[in-house]
């Protein structure tokens, strides 16, 4: 209990009654002292609020610059300007303002292994090889892994060989890959042809599997996939896997969820027995959502111009490293710019880059990737205050 003492003095002016004062003369009565005594009874109470710590959101861009054709070599960031979802993005980094980024390309060779597919294999192990050692010897630092399906998945992407040609040790790596491409093939007759007995085969459910692969953080991602049929789908074309056959919206979540670009070699459409057959979902929308070749970014080869040699694998895997080529990579932290959300998906994220002088060329953006691309929670501004320990009126 604290006692608080106030004293007051009071000052009482007036004039003397009965007299008839000069009038120039005041009359000022002694000063009263008076004492007056009050107690306040202190009782403090807290509460605690606890405020979640989050890792920060991270987007990474990759682009390339291009002038008359040819790529452009001395940007530097005052040279750029770059908007998210209209929101000017300040302050961002450039890995590199005047040389080549040479990128880890992370690729899954993903193809279909049932009886039809006998030809196509076969020339496309021996330009996977040569492509391989090509790489190497051109300085690209590549990853690859072999993934095959029919139905269902028959191997899955578990591990990638690198083959970085900055590091010698990787050339077992390289061995090891080159091996498991020999004894790549396609399986005929009943019982060993995993599409057995439909056409339609599970490309899709394979690419939700490629989805999970072990992905290099912060890598360019790509699938080839390789197939010459149709796909099984969940509701309506579930063939001899029931449920297991996936939706579209499932197949287009994976591939945003693991930032990978599908370049497929596949036929949209093939006379089958007199009968026109034709195939949505590969390079055109199915099921409400885009294509996987739009939703992914990547490209669209025909297998009949493949097959034919009228398009060829290597021009296809140079396309992959066309990607890599003079390519730049900024960087922001989306808590560290006024106006944006932490909280939003990737696919929410509409980022653009372009020069501050078309002059200097026209930017091509590539792979965007996020740290967190299903995004994180906001921090709280607001807490409540619990009635029972605080009274509302007397915190500040």
């Amino acid at each position: 209990m604290k006692t608080l003492h106030v004293t007051m003095s009071i000052a009482i002016l007036g004039l003397m009654i009965g007299c008839s004062p000069k009038s120039d003369d005041l009359v000022v009565y002694p000063t009263k002292q008076n004492t007056f005594e009050k107690s306040f009874e202190f009782s403090p109470s807290e509460m605690t609020v606890q405020q979640q710590s989050y890792d920060e959101n991270t987007v990474s861009v990759h682009f390339q610059v291009l002038k008359d054709g040819k790529s452009v070599g001395s940007i530097k960031e005052a040279d750029l300007k770059v908007e998210e979802n209209g929101v000017p993005v300040t302050p961002f980094k450039l890995s590199a303002q005047t040389e080549r980024i040479n990128q880890v390309a992370d690729i899954v060779f993903l193809v279909d292994i049932t009886g039809t597919m006998v030809e196509l294999i076969e020339t496309a192990k021996k330009r996977l090889a040569e492509f391989i050692k090509s790489s190497r010897a051109n300085g690209y630092h590549t990853r690859m892994c072999i993934a095959t399906f029919g139905d269902y998945t028959v191997k899955k992407c578990s591990r990638f060989f690198d083959n970085n040609p900055k590091d010698k040790s990787t050339e077992a790596q390289v061995k090891e890959l080159l091996s498991e491409l020999a004894q790549l093939h396609a399986y005929r007759g009943n019982g060993k042809d995993p599409g057995w007995p439909d056409l339609d085969e599970n490309p899709m459910g394979a690419l939700v599997d490629v989805s999970k692969a072990p992905w290099e953080p912060d890598s360019q991602r790509f699938v080839i996939l390789v197939t010459d049929w149709g796909f099984l789908y969940s509701a309506g074309n579930q063939g001899t896997i029931g449920d297991k056959a996936p939706t579209m919206k499932q197949v287009t979540e994976a591939i945003a969820a693991a930032q990978m670009k599908v370049f497929a070699v596949t036929r949209t459409q093939h006379t089958h027995k007199g009968q026109q057959l034709v195939w949505d979902g590969y390079n055109t929308p199915f099921q409400g959502e885009p294509g996987i070749v739009q939703s992914s970014g990547g490209e669209h080869f025909d297998f009949d111009k493949v097959l034919k040699g009228q398009i060829s694998l290597t021009s296809i895997l140079q396309r992959i490293l066309d990607r890599l080529n003079t390519n730049y990579k900024l960087t922001y932290v989306v808590d560290q710019v006024q106006g944006l959300s932490p909280s939003l998906n990737l696919e929410k994220r509409d980022v653009k880059v372009g020069v501050q002088n078309p002059a200097l060329g026209e930017v091509t953006v590539g792979t965007i990737l996020s740290s967190m691309p299903d995004g994180r929670p906001e921090y709280k501004k607001d807490f409540k205050v619990s009635e029972e320990a605080l009274q509302a009126d007397s915190v500040r």
